[in-house]
């Protein structure tokens, strides 16, 4: 097993003032190698520009920022996972 721990004070931190957020993904000026899986649960949403719909998902890699819109009430998983990007 292959263990990463990140520590409060080596995460990455942006102030947009609408959302302080610490994070251990690659966003704002932070990277890490790791991307975001975006899974919509229930509802309708729009994660990077793509729609998505009830039980969608979305891998994303190598962004400064993801903007999200939820269009119907919804419910959305995201996870940290390791992502290996080839050209």
């Amino acid at each position: 097993m292959h263990t990463i721990v990140h520590y409060a004070n080596s995460r990455g931190h942006a102030n947009y003032g609408w959302l302080d957020t610490w994070h251990t993904f690659s966003f704002a000026n932070y990277y890490d190698p790791y991307g975001i899986y975006a899974f919509l649960i229930e509802g309708e949403a729009s994660v990077a520009g793509q729609d998505l719909g009830r039980r969608d998902g979305l891998g994303i890699s190598d962004a400064a920022e993801v903007m999200i819109e939820v269009k119907k009430e919804a419910q959305l998983l995201l996870m940290e996972v390791p992502m290996q990007v080839t050209d």
